[in-house]
């Protein structure tokens, strides 16, 4: 789930700053997707420790 989840948040925020830079009409979608997937991150941070905290 780790590596999936990394995965996923980084397609995630790079819709999301897309959204930011050159097309605000489709900025909730992609802002509800990153808010979930880094609260998925968030719940399992001990798994993502070593990623974190270097």
């Amino acid at each position: 789930m780790p590596l999936a989840l990394t995965f996923v948040v980084t397609m995630l925020l790079n819709a999301f700053i897309f959204h930011v830079l050159h097309d605000m009409a489709g900025i909730g979608e992609a802002a509800v997707g990153l808010a979930m997937s880094l609260y998925l991150v968030y719940m399992n941070k001990l798994r993502f420790s070593s990623l974190l905290c270097g």
